[in-house]
């Protein structure tokens, strides 16, 4: 069971086993688990052994006053609540025991059963807001202790990939840097072999607009109508014999 769902927790000291029944009777059904002592070294030996939320003590007890005793479990037990039960009016032991134990609240006998019972309610009250605030500081420290140990996890993931992606952009800004000398290497040796090509082309020949044949159709021209002289018939043939041992030229 937890702390919120545990019942609480009373120790009843007084040296007169009437009272002690009485107030357990009282408690009982209140849902109370509740504990009694015969005297204080009884009450501290019942605190020895049990987690209590509450005592209610007598001020008039053998061997160990009201006051003596709540003063030890001060000392021992301070978050426990103590609750001063007196039968006399007597000014100097209440202020004892107050400045002692610092007692929650005190009650005279002989006691009304509905101021008791609302006395008891109003500290466990109290007390239940302490477990709560303690369980609550509790659970805010182990998410404290969560959230730190989550910080610590994030950012180690947060470095890892940082450094992941940076080693990823210069993995980036090399292949961009390689692959602008690739290009650039390419257009050097496409700008070469352009310029190879054209020195290499060859030069287109200009042609003349009269054939270099006109000379030679002119000259072999028919005769003239005057009958030609002996020496000059054979001149034709000798010069037909010349002109075919001659080389021919292009013809046009």
């Amino acid at each position: 069971m937890s702390e919120t769902e545990a019942p609480f927790t009373l120790l009843l000291v007084d040296d007169e086993a009437n009272i002690l029944s009485s107030l357990r009777r009282l408690f009982r059904p209140q849902g109370y688990r509740v504990f009694t002592a015969e005297g204080g070294p009884a009450g501290l030996a019942v605190l020895e052994k049990e987690s209590v939320d509450l005592v209610i003590s007598d001020m008039r007890m053998p061997e160990m006053s009201g006051a003596q005793f709540l003063g030890e479990t001060r000392k021992h037990w301070p978050e426990m609540i103590r609750i001063l039960l007196t039968g006399y009016a007597d000014l100097a032991s209440t202020i004892e025991a107050i400045n002692s134990g610092q007692i929650h609240r005190y009650l005279s006998k002989p006691w009304n059963d509905e101021e008791v019972v609302a006395v008891v309610a109003q500290a466990l009250e109290r007390k239940a807001l302490e477990r709560e605030n303690r369980r609550l500081g509790s659970v805010v420290e182990r998410q404290n202790e969560e959230l730190r140990a989550l910080n610590a996890g994030l950012e180690a993931k947060v470095e890892e990939r940082t450094r992941e992606v940076a080693a990823a952009h210069e993995k980036l800004k090399a292949g961009f840097i390689n692959a602008i000398k690739t290009f650039s290497n390419l257009m050097e040796l496409r700008r070469g072999a352009s310029a190879r090509r054209w020195r290499c082309r060859p030069r287109r020949r200009k042609t003349s607009s009269s054939p270099r044949c006109s000379t030679t159709s002119a000259s072999s021209a028919s005769p003239t109508r005057s009958s030609p002289s002996p020496s000059t018939r054979s001149a034709p043939t000798s010069a037909t014999n010349t002109s075919s041992t001659r080389p021919r030229g292009p013809r046009c």
